[in-house]
């Protein structure tokens, strides 16, 4: 009988830095599983499973429950029956146990927890474990304590998915406490990089939740804080901002671009804002084009980031629909025509296969044709999917007119071949 492998139920419990998701489950479903899975456990016995290593489940209840005196709890005794446990029903014994007597306490008793672990002659491994269960708990009663207690540990890579969730949490409670709490921990350096670059990544992460909660009612608060970050960590925060960007708030976050991000990561970030609110359909960017006045510049970033962005998502699979690519790329030449022609190539190139090229070498000819001019297949030719091809690239290079062009690119091509053969 093949014999189980599992991992130690401790681990398996706050993977991912996680109480697995235990807290938003019901209990009587836990239950339930566990149920199913003794259920299995004692049939493989019955079939003859002598060689997988599972505890008894009574012995397992009688060894936890020593770990619990009313509200008081017997870490140690948690982490013992973690070791000696094999399984997910001793996994999910304890899962179930520690949810009803951590969720039975206030605020300060759980806290307490906190202290009783931090005094224990355990690994730091083992503490990270234990804390984990229980900061957890404590965030569905206070995230603001949370916050408060831990967080400048947010900077640790096992703390900090706990905290950063917190601190949203209380954020999306009470915006102004948190903002004001960060403020002071800024203002008293406890947020000082240590890196040469002088980012603090976790940092960026509050502030994300902060503005995006400020951009919908309190725009010019939002851009206060954009203004707070070194100039060169602004494009990066508008670049998470985007994934809590809501609806009918688009503008906003493109003021606040135009009034925050340098000029050298203007045009890129304006990009990335014009491709996620393409995500909406090319009608609110259309719309949104209209309300912003934007100058040339503005108006071919964003528009380059939502054809390229729409294009892409056509282009996905074996084989695109060319009706669907037209639409986009009538699109593209109505707002800004001259970038069409080149995003198209690189579009169609970088998403070729050897599996597909001669679709898509096929739809590059075709716009080409209908272009007038090089640029397409230039760009197409120049892709990382034509040098990928490049036998079946090679041949396509006399739909280059310009013979200086070509010959570049042809060289590029014929250096691939060389090195792939």
């Amino acid at each position: 009988m093949k014999v189980l492998h599992v991992l130690p139920p401790l681990a398996v419990l706050i993977a991912g830095g996680s109480w697995i998701g235990f807290q938003y489950r019901q209990l009587g479903t836990l239950e339930r599983e566990s149920e199913q899975m003794r259920g299995s456990i004692e049939a493989a016995h019955r079939t003859g499973a002598a060689n997988t290593e599972i505890h008894s489940p009574a012995r397992g209840s009688r060894d936890l429950q020593s770990a619990f005196q009313g509200k008081k709890i017997d870490w140690k005794k948690v982490l013992e029956f973690a070791r000696i446990q094999s399984g997910e029903v001793g996994t999910m014994r304890l899962a179930i146990e520690m949810q009803k007597r951590l969720s039975s306490m206030t605020v300060g008793e759980i806290e307490a927890q906190l202290d009783e672990i931090s005094a224990l002659e355990i690994s730091d491994g083992e503490r990270l474990q234990l804390e984990a269960l229980v900061i957890d708990a404590l965030a569905e009663k206070s995230p603001r304590r949370v916050v408060e207690r831990l967080g400048k540990r947010a900077g640790e890579e096992r703390m900090n998915r706990q905290i950063t969730t917190a601190f949203r949490k209380w954020a999306d409670e009470d915006v102004s406490a948190a903002a004001v709490w960060l403020d002071g921990q800024v203002a008293a350096g406890a947020f000082a990089s240590k890196s040469l670059d002088g980012r603090v990544p976790f940092r960026l992460q509050f502030e994300t939740s902060l503005i995006s909660l400020l951009m919908p009612t309190s725009q010019a608060a939002a851009v206060a804080r954009i203004r707070t970050l070194p100039e060169d960590q602004r494009a990066e925060t508008f670049s998470d901002l985007f994934r809590e960007m809501k609806p009918g708030t688009e503008k906003a976050y493109i003021d606040a671009i135009r009034s925050t991000v340098p000029p050298g990561q203007m045009e890129v970030t304006l990009s990335a804002a014009g491709s996620w609110i393409s995500r909406q359909g090319l009608d609110k960017t259309t719309e949104l084009l209209s309300q912003m006045n934007p100058s040339e510049k503005e108006r071919a970033a964003i528009v380059a980031g939502a054809f390229q962005s729409q294009l892409n998502s056509r282009l996905n699979g074996l084989s695109p629909d060319a009706a669907k690519i037209d639409e986009v790329r009538a699109w593209g030449l109505q707002q800004v025509p001259e970038i069409v022609n080149r995003i198209t190539g690189e579009a169609l190139g970088d998403g070729a296969t050897a599996g597909n090229f001669e679709e898509k070498s096929g739809l590059a000819l075709r716009y080409a044709g209908e272009s007038g001019n090089d640029e397409l297949m230039i760009a197409f030719l120049k892709s990382s999917g034509a040098q990928e091809n490049p036998d079946a690239a090679i041949p396509l290079l006399d739909r280059i007119a310009d013979p200086v062009q070509r010959e570049k690119v042809g060289a590029i091509l014929r250096a691939r071949a060389t090195k792939k053969n």
